[in-house]
């Protein structure tokens, strides 16, 4: 969406308000669940302070989001719940029962909040674990921070689509248990690798809480800005470095009989070819801007990995791979295969992918220093890194400038023209670092992976240069390369040096 702006088309900041909910209801299973004395969330009036405009809203509701969203005016509002909320009479196929779910929730924004807010919600529910009075439910935490970030990487994506920056509001005030701390680590980390591609303000807001009282009177609760941030590009290796050398599974089973199921997805897990986008991953938590370059995906690549990504998730929420188990007792929901740390690491770079896409940054072997420098500040997520980066590319000038002085040194003047064209010429041709540093008298000795990491992965051994000062990677040690990549993300092979 775009503003005019002295006669200019500016596109302007997308808001999303994201929140997770419990279940407003005392008992979600009734006939008519949202009928007023059903209703476990009481009516009170939300307080918030606009430190901006100098103002304090006030707004009476049963729920934060109908101030929340006159505060913010989001573009898109999403609400996370939990499948556990299900009851026996929705069905024994896990897709209606999700949509009856849905629809539950629906009917209550609906009533509490009114039709336009509701035009723009969206209601994600989500697999959660625990034993209930309406049943058991048999997950993992992964299996719902897999979901949630997945849910939070398609509407980040969206609306960065769309807009020159993206404000994020977390609104935490209805969740309950686990989910609050799943919604924020989800909802930071698509904020931090989403900023290497655009600007991100992430905005986390709670109420205080609600405690009954004799007072009969309708109760005010303040909305408590918990934090208030413009996020600042970063990455970590918490999900890769839990891989401990397994590349393929995508699902972790929940039971041995599923072996073949477990077979089935690790064997289409590796006909999506998800290696260049973890190298991707690493090469830019080392900062090796030749390395982000000659992994980065293609337009082809690109489309493969995000309909491996959504047909993963489809099929963990399919009837197929979620049983739905019904008895006196309630319901039963169980899954045969889960997510795993595997699946999560390998969203997060498909986020960090389209985010570097979105700065510009292309895939290409061959590339010139000045772009290389450029990416350098792209991929720059701290202050050493970018210190480092920057360094190595200067030295790789300073070679240069050596070997060409070297070269013409002490030619004779009417022989300087013919010297030029030959060195020139030589140039044309592709020629290791190495060899130049030896011409110079240097010793790179040989490849080891700490030198790689150490110089921004521009190691003498690895990488070539000709006329234009373009660099590249030697085709015969892409392997050793990516060997390095992956020992950050999995068991470094036997062969793995330094």
């Amino acid at each position: 969406m775009t503003v005019s702006r002295g006669g200019c088309s500016v596109l302007r900041s997308r808001v999303l308000l994201v929140a997770t909910w419990g279940s407003p209801w005392r008992n979600p299973c009734r006939e008519d669940p949202n009928s007023e004395e059903n209703f476990s969330w009481h009516r009170v009036v939300y307080v918030y302070s606009d430190e901006e405009k100098g103002a304090v809203r006030r707004t009476e509701s049963r729920t934060s989001l109908k101030l929340l969203y006159d505060v913010y005016r989001p573009d898109e509002v999403h609400i996370i719940v939990c499948d556990t909320v299900a009851c026996a009479r929705d069905g024994d196929r896990y897709s209606v029962l999700v949509k009856r779910i849905e629809e539950r929730y629906r009917q209550f924004i609906e009533k509490e909040l009114g039709g336009d807010l509701a035009k723009k919600c969206w209601v994600h529910v989500v697999p959660c674990f625990g034993a209930f009075s309406n049943g058991v439910f048999l997950s993992s935490p992964l299996d719902t921070y897999a979901t949630v970030l997945y849910e939070l990487y398609r509407a980040v994506k969206r609306a960065a689509e769309n807009a020159g920056s993206v404000k994020l509001v977390v609104d935490l005030t209805h969740g309950i248990n686990y989910m609050p701390a799943i919604l924020y680590r989800a909802a930071e980390r698509i904020a931090r690798i989403a900023s290497f591609g655009t600007s991100v303000e992430l905005i986390v807001v709670n109420s205080d809480p609600y405690a009954p009282s004799r007072d009969t009177g309708v109760r005010e609760l303040r909305i408590n800005t918990v934090e208030h941030a413009n996020i600042l590009k970063s990455l970590d290796l918490h999900y890769a470095a839990k891989l401990r050398g397994s590349t393929n599974p995508v699902y972790r089973p929940s039971s041995a009989e599923y072996s073949k199921e477990v077979g089935r997805a690790n064997r289409e897990f590796r006909e999506c070819s998800l290696g260049n986008l973890l190298n991707l991953y690493s090469a830019v938590y080392l900062g090796a801007p030749l390395a982000v370059h000659t992994y980065m995906l293609s337009e082809p690549e690109f489309e493969n990995v995000r309909r491996c990504v959504d047909r993963y998730f489809e099929k963990f929420r399919s009837d197929e791979n979620v049983v739905v188990e019904r008895s006196d007792g309630g319901l039963r929901v169980w899954r045969k295969l889960s997510v795993d740390e595997q699946m999560i690491f390998a969203l997060e770079s498909l986020v960090l992918a389209e985010s570097l896409r979105a700065a510009g940054v292309k895939s290409s072997r061959e590339v010139e220093l000045k772009t290389l420098e450029e990416t350098a500040e792209k991929i720059a997520w701290s202050r050493s890194l970018h210190y480092v980066m920057k360094n190595e590319v200067s030295s790789i000038k300073m070679l240069i400038c050596r070997y060409l002085v070297k070269k013409l040194t002490g030619v004779d003047d009417r022989k300087i023209v013919e010297k030029c064209v030959e060195v020139l010429k030589e140039l044309s041709e592709w020629r290791t670092l190495r060899d130049i540093a030896k011409e110079l008298g240097m010793s790179p000795g040989e490849f080891q992976y700490r030198n790689f990491i150490a110089h921004s992965g521009l190691e003498y051994n690895v990488t070539k240069v000709k006329l234009g000062l373009v660099l590249s990677y030697e085709e015969k040690m892409l392997k050793d390369i990516e060997n390095c990549l992956k020992s950050l993300y999995g068991k470094p092979p036997k062969s793995s040096q330094g």
